[in-house]
């Protein structure tokens, strides 16, 4: 059931601290060296001159994620950032767990360090943080729309995916309406934004805010001296 999004969302992203951080998490396995956490078009806090004009007619809090990490090309996005659960990233912590398991029982953990060191290597030093489709619903938690901009370093052209978040919760209690029946938009663009020497990379833009979640100046400090 479209539902489904809602109940989800609310069970497992339990504020807008644990949302944004949950979206950091996805920039840091993507490989990243830096992630810009930007909240703007807040009601009773000074807007950002340079933001005036870019979210005219988009309601606020607006809040911009944006890293320098290897990207999403379309199977990625459809097969694992829309896909809940999915085992892209979950296969390496499920080894990890297995063979900590297995070397504690056989005495062996030097064995268990050098497989650490090995998944590290492969995976630029990093291992992984976020599981995949946790992001889609923090990104939910965190407002009504949502539109992703990502490029991997192999495509000369960005893809576009933007979901209105609002048309699943606004359902009546009496309709029973399929997830799938909800369309999402995933369209392809020429890039729009400098991607660096990296030629990568992906940008979150959640607009709209939640109803009972409003944001302050102390909710973003607070949000701030977490991120650090």
């Amino acid at each position: 059931d479209a539902h489904l999004m809602k109940v989800l969302g609310e069970q497992l992203i339990a504020s807008e601290k644990v949302g944004v951080l949950e979206l950091i998490k996805n920039a840091y396995d993507a490989g990243a060296s830096f992630c810009k956490v930007k909240i703007e078009q807040i009601p009773n806090l000074p807007a950002l001159a340079e933001s005036g004009k870019l979210f005219e007619d988009v309601g606020g809090p607006i809040i911009t994620i944006e890293d320098d990490g290897k990207g999403m090309d379309k199977d990625t996005i459809e097969n694992g950032w829309l896909r809940p659960a999915s085992t892209m990233k979950s296969n390496i912590k499920e080894i990890m767990k297995r063979e900590r398991k297995k070397a504690i029982e056989e005495n062996k953990l030097g064995a268990y360090d050098s497989l650490i060191a090995s998944l590290k290597n492969e995976h630029g030093g990093r291992l992984p943080l976020g599981e995949k489709g946790v992001g889609r619903f923090a990104t939910h938690r965190l407002g009504k729309k949502m539109e992703l901009i990502t490029k991997t370093k192999d495509i000369d052209y960005e893809y576009v995916l933007k979901i209105e978040w609002d048309k699943f919760d606004t359902l009546e209690t009496t309709q029973h309406i399929d997830l799938d029946s909800i369309g999402i938009s995933l369209t392809r663009r020429n890039p729009t934004r400098d991607y660096g020497l990296k030629g990568s990379g992906t940008k979150i833009i959640i607009s709209g805010g939640r109803d009972g979640y409003e944001w302050d100046k102390e909710k973003i400090i607070d949000i701030n001296k977490m991120i650090k």
